[in-house]
């Protein structure tokens, strides 16, 4: 009874042995393959991010120099009603001051 036990032993020692060294050269190569792609898929998906981020600066910058065009048109038009203020109370001031001398003459 001892010796079948030994003896199946060890012929599942010298099967494993053998299974071990196939499995291993046959799985080494079919292992690289999949780091091999697994880096490349991990490459690929870096570029899209990047490439999105791109994307989303590019539409932020968009945004904001629209913004500040607006801001830009606004002051724009702001000074030009101050500037027209400015003139018709200039404007107003001649004319007060004309009326003034008249007033003294009279």
């Amino acid at each position: 009874m001892l010796n079948k036990k030994f003896l199946y032993g060890f012929a599942a020692g010298l099967v494993s042995y053998r299974f071990y060294h196939n499995v291993k050269n046959n799985i080494r190569p079919m292992a690289m393959k999949i780091i091999r792609n697994t880096l490349a898929i991990k490459e690929n998906t870096r570029s899209f991010i990047d490439e999105i981020k791109i994307e989303v600066q590019k539409q932020n910058n968009n945004i904001c120099n629209t913004v500040s065009e607006i801001d830009r048109q606004k002051d724009f038009k702001f000074l030009e009603e101050q500037r027209h203020a400015l003139d018709k109370m200039s404007e107003l001031k001649k004319q007060l001051e004309s009326i003034s001398d008249k007033v003294d003459n009279f």
